[in-house]
């Protein structure tokens, strides 16, 4: 999951954003917006948090404090009991805290723990 830094270039083959400045969304996989509560582990800390919109790689993650790009965290899902997701933090923005799901095991427990809901 790629999140785009606030303030980057649009790309040159995009005329409208390029002349006006309006936001392109360059990430690779659709999103879905949700609001699924879920618990995240750091370290020894455990967050109630909110994901507040999903993708088959990734999710935006709300009120989990003092997170920073690359921190590994597990999240933990009603949908997927006694299965952590192991996830990393990729962006941290005013929107919430941007995830990438890690490696390929763990893509396909999210993915089926969310299957129904992606878009």
């Amino acid at each position: 999951m790629s999140v785009e830094e606030a303030g980057s270039d649009p790309p040159a083959d995009d005329p409208p954003a390029a002349a006006g400045g309006l936001h392109v969304d360059r990430r690779r996989m659709p999103r879905a917006a949700v609001e699924i509560h879920c618990s995240v582990h750091t370290g020894a800390h455990v967050h109630s948090a909110t994901i507040r919109d999903i993708s088959a790689e990734g999710a935006m993650l709300r009120g989990v404090p003092g997170l920073l790009p690359d921190d590994v965290l597990q999240l933990r899902l009603s949908r997927l009991p006694g299965r952590p997701i192991v996830a990393l933090v990729r962006g941290v923005s005013l929107l919430g805290i941007h995830i990438e799901i890690a490696g390929p095991a763990e893509r396909a427990a999210w993915q089926e723990a969310v299957r129904d809901i992606l878009p």
